[in-house]
């Protein structure tokens, strides 16, 4: 039945004599409410959003005829409370119950507490994240600052011209990952296109091709070319010009001027343009020297025509002939291929002069390989074309059936096994146009005689005509034993900086490998005939030297030379030939007037002055030379008069004291001539210069008896006495850089060396003893020269002229053989432009150094790059 609800009073009071809790809750009346009560409030009830969500967790709504709510407000009953159950609809009541009576403990944020604290995550997270971009952007700032863009750009660049890379290498994936994994912030570096480096190479080389322009305005001997030309893979031609100097440090220098395209000709003529460009474009023409080219006909025919645009173009004389020099790596070569496939002088002639000929496009070494090739029957196509082939390479002898078994080896994958299983290590072969190739392959031959035979006996069905027997081998080994001077030859002339003056050195030796070879081999018919086609080659271009004096000057003024080498080696017609041509070109430089800015450059390379010297000269109380006044020359004469009178009374005294111990001796004590003369700076010459040239006849007796005295002494107490013993060669020491107080003193060593018979420099020089290497502790001709350039400066300068002359053209050929690694098949577009600024960047910067943090080396000056490369 409907019930009233109580009074807020009557509730009240009851609540207030039997509950325990807070004043606030209901609890207490809540179980007086009977269910019709409890219905009939139902739709009074409010219905709020519950907030104490982790409280009311633990509590239920009513069930059955439990009250539903009081006083409006929705009971919530406990889940853990049965008989009787227990309900309010307050939450900190419910808090309080779940504490005492089932003991849990739950804890309700507040709206306000959790904004409170989500504002306060919310501002440490904006922070954080804001410090994390700073650090982020500082890690950035700094990955950025360590790259230097231009050193980046620049590497990238001579990595695609060192590495013969191409210049779209800079856009592969692998290369920017890499690049990226190392610094993150090279991103924004990286390039897209391989144009960016094309762009690179070209503004590298316009700066660096001025550097070398500034080397070549500042040389001190004139600048001499090496020329050659080449056929690359890729059918195109190029010629390349390469020039050595002296610097104004006296070092000496090279660089590779250019790399043109030679189109649609390879006549002389053609040449000639390109190298007039090359003079203007480097300023080259006040010091044009030699030029250094194979045994081409085309080389003279373009010196002809530079000749003519000299003079039209600079008003210049140029003599093509006397300013041609000739590979004497050709020459040698070419000795040698004709001692090898030559078989008369028709023959060795007909293939020289089918050389010369521009219009064909082959060499000497070329015309004698057709020529063996030509001596068996008329070639057929395919199988019987190879058959030929090889019989026409065995005609010339076991050299010839080495070579077939080299090509058999190398023809297949199969045979090249079965080769490396019994000998671990290549054979090589021959090749027409690589020096040394015939001794490289005879060495490995040689020192493989055991391997090969194996190989011999497993396909001796395949060789059967090519087959070594013991003569052949004696042959081989014989062949080796007279190639090696050639070898060897063209090793020396390869060195780094070797001088003309070794040409005819080596083919002297050369020719006297062939005169002992015709006395050793005289019962060997065969190899006297090859012999003689190798000497005849040789004698030909020996005989052409003789239209260019350089060659015999460089061996006069080599100081361990001189004119002493000529009497000894060569005949009277040709020593007088040689020092007569020597003479005429003597004449050029002698009196030669000395500019006014080299002068100044030469005052201004003295040594650097010492502390001690600059305190020294701060002391001076004299001035300038020449601001004396007569009284302080007066004083100073006196002074001078003062200490030579002592000298010579010290002098006298010691002869006069001797002389009453030992009349019938000489004036002084052995031991001082006997030091003297042991010095092998000075030797007798220092005594025959001051003693016997003035025609003093008292000092004549001195000299007489000093020679007695020194060479009794000698047989005396030490000939005989002590055993010999072969000892090893002194090490050489290193030389500090001369000072200039040194070179004057090694300077004045060398005059005192002779007596002066002239007052021609050249013609006392040529006319002095030879200076030993050993005994001077020179590396080289330019060192000695250096020496001195103060008081023999024609001279110097006539020396340094030629020994800056290249004996040969080999660096043209190793720049073609880096130029066929840049040009390979997959680059077939590469323009010639950019192919030429590639190989003169590759040369100008030499080989890449790595640097590291030690401080112990430091580059001398800007133009490091070339340095290296010279």
């Amino acid at each position: 039945m409907d019930v009233s609800v109580p009074s807020l009073a009557q509730s009240s009071a009851t609540s207030s004599s039997s509950s325990v809790l807070p004043s606030d809750s209901a609890s207490q009346f809540a179980s007086t409410l009977s269910e019709p009560e409890a219905s009939s409030t139902e739709h009074t009830v409010k219905r709020r959003k519950l907030r104490a969500i982790a409280t009311w967790d633990h509590f239920r709504g009513a069930q059955g005829d439990e009250p539903r709510a009081i006083s409006g407000n929705l009971l919530h009953y406990c889940k853990r409370c049965r008989n009787p159950s227990w309900s309010t609809h307050i939450s900190s009541n419910a808090r309080y119950h779940l504490k005492k009576a089932h003991h849990i403990f739950v804890r309700e944020d507040s709206s306000s507490q959790n904004k409170r604290q989500l504002a306060i995550e919310n501002a440490f997270a904006r922070t954080t994240a804001r410090q994390l971009k700073q650090v982020r952007e500082h890690e950035r700032n700094t990955l950025r600052s360590v790259i230097n863009v231009d050193a980046f750009r620049e590497a990238q660049m001579l990595l695609s011209a060192h590495r013969h890379l191409p210049l779209n290498f800079v856009t592969w994936p692998e290369y920017q990952a890499l690049l990226t994994a190392v610094n993150p912030a090279v991103q924004e570096f990286l390039t897209d296109s391989g144009n960016t480096v094309a762009a690179d190479l070209d503004r590298a080389y316009d700066a660096h091709q001025q550097s070398v322009k500034k080397w070549l305005e500042h040389a001190r001997s004139l600048v001499h070319i090496a020329m050659d030309v080449w056929s690359s893979p890729q059918r195109k031609a190029y010629v390349a010009v390469h020039a050595q100097w002296v610097d104004e440090a006296y070092k000496p220098r090279k660089a590779l001027l250019g790399l043109p395209n030679l189109r649609r000709s390879h006549a002389g003529a053609a040449m000639t343009p390109h190298l007039m460009e090359i003079i203007r474009k480097y300023h080259l023409a006040p010091r044009i020297g030699y030029f250094t080219g194979d045994n081409d006909a085309k080389n003279d025919t373009c010196l002809r025509q530079l000749a003519v645009g000299l003079s039209q173009e600079y008003g210049l004389t140029f003599d093509p002939v006397s300013s041609r020099t000739r590979c004497a790596g050709h020459i040698i070569n070419l000795s040698l291929q004709a001692f090898l496939f030559a078989t008369s002088e028709d023959a060795l002639q007909a293939a020289i002069e089918q050389a010369q000929d521009e219009a064909n496009d082959v060499t000497v070494s070329d015309a004698l390989h057709d020529r063996i090739q030509s001596n068996t029957c008329q070639k057929s196509h395919g199988r019987r074309n190879k058959r030929n082939d090889t019989a026409g390479w065995r005609s010339i002898g076991p050299m010839g059936k080495l070579h077939n078994i080299a090509v058999f080896i190398r023809n297949s994958t199969v045979r090249n096994d079965a080769w490396d299983d019994i000998a671990g290590k290549a054979l090589g072969i021959d090749n027409i146009t690589r020096w040394n190739s015939w001794f490289k392959l005879l060495d490995a031959a040689i020192s493989q005689e055991g391997p090969l035979s194996i190989f011999l006996n497993q396909y001796h069905e395949e060789l059967e005509d090519d087959i070594l027997t013991h003569d052949d081998w004696q042959v081989l080994k014989m062949t080796h034993e007279f190639l090696q001077p050639f070898y060897q030859a063209t090793l020396e002339q390869q060195m780094e900086w070797a001088s003309i003056d070794q040409v005819l050195e080596n083919m002297d030796i050369l020719f006297l490998q062939f005169e002992n070879a015709k006395v050793k081999y005289v019962n060997n018919a065969r190899m006297v005939n090859s012999v003689h086609m190798g000497w005849w080659v040789l004698s030909k271009y020996y005989e052409e030297s003789d239209k260019n004096p350089i060659y015999a000057t460089a061996l006069l003024l080599h100081p361990e030379k001189r004119r002493r080498y000529l009497d000894r080696h060569w005949a009277e017609e040709w020593r007088q030939t040689a020092i007569a041509g020597a003479r005429r070109h003597w004449a050029k430089y002698k009196d030669r007037p000395l500019s006014s800015d080299s002068a100044a450059r030469l005052s201004n390379e003295r040594r650097e002055v010492t502390p001690y010297e600059r305190i020294k000269q701060s002391m001076s109380v004299l001035d300038e030379p020449g601001d004396e006044d007569e009284f302080e020359k007066f004083y100073l004469q006196s002074c001078a008069d003062a200490a030579w009178s002592k000298c010579a009374e010290y002098y006298n005294n010691q002869q006069l004291n001797w002389q009453n111990r030992f009349p019938e001796d000489t004036d002084l004590p052995p031991a001082y001539y006997a030091a003297q003369i042991l010095d092998p700076y000075r030797k007798w010459a220092w005594f025959r210069q001051e003693w016997v040239l003035h025609g003093d006849e008292e000092k004549r007796r001195w000299f007489d008896n000093a020679q007695s005295a020194v060479k009794h002494l000698w047989e005396t107490e030490y000939k005989g006495r002590h055993p010999v013993e072969m000892l090893p060669p002194p090490a050489r020491k290193e030389r500090a850089p001369d000072p200039a107080f040194d070179r004057q003193r090694e300077h004045k060593r060398i005059r005192t060396d002779a007596p002066v018979s002239t007052t021609d420099l050249y013609e006392q020089y040529i006319s002095t003893d030879r200076l030993h290497d050993d005994e001077a502790g020179y590396d080289d001709a330019i060192a000695y020269w250096l020496s001195r350039y103060d008081s023999q400066r024609d001279l110097a300068r006539f020396a340094l002229d030629l020994f800056a002359i290249s004996p040969m053209s080999d660096e043209c050929e190793r720049l073609f053989s880096s130029a066929k690694l840049t040009i390979v098949d997959r680059r077939g577009r590469l323009k010639v432009d950019i192919i030429e600024a590639c190989e003169c960047l590759r040369a100008w910067y030499g080989k890449p150094q790595v640097e590291d943090d030690s401080d112990s080396e430091d580059s001398e000056n800007d133009n490091e790059w070339i340095d290296s490369y010279s």
